[in-house]
């Protein structure tokens, strides 16, 4: 299986002469109902390091996917609280969402990047759903 097979994305066609995503889109973490919060124990006898990037994954979907700010507020409350659950230490928490914090400022975790449909066709290793008008892809 190519990662082009494992690659999802999503498409919104073209309204009153405007590209979607005009108007900032409103995202925010979705959980299913049977997410558990059960992350990697600190605890555990994994090294450091891997411990570490759960807190860096789930901050940096706080910080760089979620897009108002109260929402962001509350998402690094329950990131904080779950994570607070499965044993980490305050001072991991802390340090590494200033590692992220610092890493967006300097540009060097970025954004998802939206493409044309023709860009995506090049991307995708797969055949994309022919367009209907403009549409647009989030590449992850």
């Amino acid at each position: 299986m190519t990662l082009g097979a494992l690659i999802k994305f999503t498409a919104e066609q073209r309204k009153r002469q405007q590209m979607p995503f005009d108007r900032h889109p409103h995202c925010e973490v979705y959980r299913q109902a049977t997410h558990t919060d059960q992350h990697l124990l600190f605890s555990s006898h994994r090294p450091l390091e891997r411990k570490l990037i759960v807190i860096r994954t789930l901050l940096y979907i706080a910080s760089n996917i979620v897009t108002k700010e109260e929402d962001r507020k509350q998402e690094e409350h329950h990131i904080h609280t779950a994570l607070s659950r499965c044993r980490y230490p305050d001072w991991s928490i802390d340090n590494v969402k200033i590692q992220v914090e610092q890493l967006i400022r300097t540009k060097s975790l970025e954004k998802p990047t939206i493409v044309t449909y023709s860009r995506a066709k090049q991307v995708f290793e797969r055949p994309l759903p022919e367009p209907t008008g403009d549409m647009v892809f989030q590449l992850p």
